[in-house]
């Protein structure tokens, strides 16, 4: 085997790395959006690769199909979540697995703009550096596709099979799950008699496609993929960027202002719209209403507000949703909580 041949693998193996690491960690942050926090307190919801990297999977397996002629095949480490964490367990599990496919198709689609750009510093740097950075954004692209395709396969338990199985009626699903043990035999007799390849004909023929096209197409043609999927994230994640923009502004008033009780008002406030939250949800307990699902999301999101908090001393002088004490203290989210959370194991 030849240096640049070496090379090429290394490029490939590193494109991979990076697109398998984005879409792990996609699946840990849909999960914790949606209130588990499993992924997060075992350190994957990160973009760091070491996190990801399966020894197995990720290492030895396509080093070892390199060498000996056999199929590629690589893997990262699952993320792990906990169903039970989702408002809604099925239809929880099937938004963290299209996460995944959903995360390549994002870097296939930047890809495509980065392979421009990598054009232009071929053409500015030439040799061979400039040969393996367009290289190494035409194996980012091919690896993204073959990615989001393969995981979409309805076969558990790739992300593909987690999201038919919230698409299947719920009483067909025990039928479902008893495939589940024989998910990788599938996978291997897909790869054995070459169906994978026949599954990835339409990859090719994309990337082929694109690769035609990318030079005579305006760069903001080809970033319209790209940018109308960072839309639709930007949607997933609305409150989340409202938050986010809430504090920007916050922190701008309380620079204008040079004082600490415009924050103080400004947690005060929020914390009275939480107030209110808690006060429908807990009267709906003592009435000994059931929640809806509307009610499950409004508990997992002030789960998510709560994450992170911790009371201190005040506990001892107990929580009061409307006392001006609680009301202005960041730990109230919190005590809501657990406020909520006692009256539920108290009046079953």
């Amino acid at each position: 085997m030849d240096q640049d041949r070496i090379i090429q693998i290394a490029i490939q193996l590193i494109a991979f790395y990076i697109a398998g690491s984005v879409h792990e960690f996609f699946h840990a942050l849909a999960a914790y959006k949606q209130g588990d926090n499993t992924a997060k307190s075992m350190g994957r919801l990160t973009l760091n690769p070491l996190a990801h990297i399966d020894p197995f999977g990720s290492v030895l397996f396509p080093v070892i199909g390199v060498f000996t002629g056999l199929p590629v095949i690589g893997w990262m480490r699952p993320v792990p979540t906990n169903p039970n964490n989702y408002a809604d367990p099925s239809k929880g599990g099937a938004v963290t697995a299209a996460a995944g496919p959903f995360a390549n198709l994002l870097q296939a689609s930047l890809a495509i703009v980065l392979l421009k750009v990598g054009f232009f510093l071929y053409l500015a740097v030439g040799g061979v550096i400039g040969k393996y950075i367009l290289f190494f954004f035409s194996s980012y692209l091919s690896i993204n596709l073959a990615l989001m395709v393969f995981n979409l396969l309805p076969v558990p338990p790739l992300d593909g099979g987690w999201i038919l199985r919230h698409a299947i009626p719920e009483s067909q699903r025990r039928y479902f799950d008893n495939i589940y043990r024989y998910g990788f035999i599938i996978l291997y007799a897909l790869v054995f008699f070459n169906i994978i390849d026949i599954i990835f004909v339409p990859v090719n023929i994309l990337v082929s496609f694109i690769k035609g096209i990318y030079l005579t197409t305006p760069l903001i043609v080809l970033a319209l993929p790209f940018l109308g999927l960072m839309a639709l994230l930007a949607f997933f994640f609305r409150v989340e960027l409202k938050l986010v923009a809430e504090r920007f502004g916050h922190g701008a008033r309380m620079g204008q202002s040079g004082g600490k009780g415009s924050a103080l008002d400004s947690l005060a406030s929020e914390n009275r719209s939480l107030a209110e939250v808690g006060a429908r949800l807990i009267n709906k307990i003592h009435r000994g209403e059931e929640f809806d699902l509307s009610d499950e999301k409004l508990i997992v999101a002030l789960k998510r507000k709560a994450r992170g908090k911790e009371i201190g001393p005040c506990s001892n002088n107990g929580f009061d949703r409307d006392a001006l004490n609680c009301r202005h203290c960041s730990s109230y989210p919190l005590c809501l909580v657990n406020e909520i959370e006692d009256s539920r194991t108290s009046h079953r």
